[in-house]
């Protein structure tokens, strides 16, 4: 009873991250991003599904040699890590191949196994294959997975910090969902590692993988539904800061306080933006400013963290807070505040709210002038 209940749960999972995988592959946006999701999906699911069907029999160690060579476990990591690039930074290029790599030289090892003449697989896997190719196989692969998850957090905090400094609505392309993901894949990597190791020297079994499975199952439908959910998100880009050709540098003066100076002219700026109220566009971003503002995005990046202390997407945000505190003031009654968020620039209710509590400290229904 307990194998049956634990064939269906993970049955569950696989059904579930094939039937969004399919739908997300009817949108044509982000269509790269979508394929290597499907590629994790079906990799984790085919090793799953086997896993079911052969029940005890799989953890015999010439078990191998009956099934589909699908010991890949080494492409978890590049499908996850090339996922996020593709989502967040651009789309593939030739060397990404360079990542499956590992991942081909395991499939061949095992298709050379598969195809072999029985007897001497049999003698290479009782031989050599479970005294040391199995063990250099689970560390290269425990590596492996830890590393490519550490690039991944890394990434994603980067990701974070970049939208602060260039982008004005940065709230509505956090990736939340990203970072649970990111979470519960460090805990099944956690689990994995532990379950693979310890099988190195006990006896394993059905039920003593469950929970690798278990985990792994819910894995899977926590990445399908939360990429179902945003599939329509374009994220930004991370873009390296760009140059306009067309200005000269300001020859430096050393006789003047590079402090004050920088003080001088993110004043001078920010007044511009007051003035031509650059702020209440939805969507505006750090390179569309520096080009209304004759500069380059580090530069301008630069002078507004010097003389302001706060990054880009906190001085245009604040702008606009204040400009619906100064609307709220002014009205006995209180107005349509979609309306009012709209007006002020704000792309959506969600970052509207957030901004809001963020620099006055209470939501906008509570509001008081």
């Amino acid at each position: 009873m307990s194998d049956l209940f634990s064939s269906m749960f993970l049955l569950l999972g696989i059904v579930n991250g094939a039937i969004v995988f399919a739908l997300l592959l009817t949108k044509k946006q982000r269509s790269q991003a979508n394929w290597i999701l499907g590629l994790f999906i079906m990799l984790v699911s085919i090793r799953a599904l086997i896993y079911i069907l052969s029940k005890g029999q799989i953890f015999d160690p010439v078990s191998w040699l009956y099934v589909p060579p699908i010991e890949i476990s080494l492409a978890y990591g590049p499908c996850l890590f090339l996922y996020f690039t593709y989502l967040t930074q651009r789309h593939f290029q030739v060397r990404d191949l360079i990542h499956f790599i590992p991942v081909a030289l395991q499939t061949l090892y095992y298709l050379g196994l598969f195809h072999a003449p029985t007897v001497y697989a049999e003698q290479w896997i009782l031989n050599h294959h479970i005294t040391w190719v199995a063990y250099t196989e689970t560390l290269v692969t425990v590596a492996s997975m830890t590393a490519y998850l550490l690039i991944c957090w890394h990434g994603y905090q980067n990701y974070q910090l970049w939208l602060d400094d260039n982008h004005s609505d940065s709230e509505d392309f956090r990736l939340t969902w990203l970072n649970t993901f990111l979470g519960v894949s460090s805990i099944y990597s956690v689990i994995w590692a532990g379950v693979s190791l310890s099988g190195l020297w006990i006896q394993t079994s059905y039920q003593s993988h469950f929970l690798l499975f278990a985990v792994q199952s819910i894995l899977l439908c926590l990445l399908s539904f939360e990429s179902w959910r945003f599939w329509q998100t374009r994220y930004p880009p991370i873009q390296h800061g760009t140059t306009n050709s067309e200005v000269e540098p300001s020859p430096i003066n050393h006789s003047v306080d590079p402090q004050q100076a920088n003080k001088t002219l993110s004043q001078a700026w920010l007044e511009q933006v007051i003035q031509q109220q650059c702020w209440r566009e939805p969507g505006l971003s750090l390179g569309n400013l520096a080009q209304r503002l004759g500069t380059d995005t580090k530069t301008l990046s630069y002078i507004i963290r010097a003389g302001r202390q706060e990054n880009f997407n906190a001085v245009i945000n604040r702008l606009r807070i204040e400009y619906v505190c100064d609307v709220l003031g002014q009205k006995e009654d209180l107005p349509n505040l979609v309306d009012l968020a709209s007006d002020a620039g704000f792309h959506s209710q969600r970052s509207f709210k957030r901004n809001f509590k963020r620099f006055t400290g209470v939501e906008p229904e509570q509001y008081t002038p």
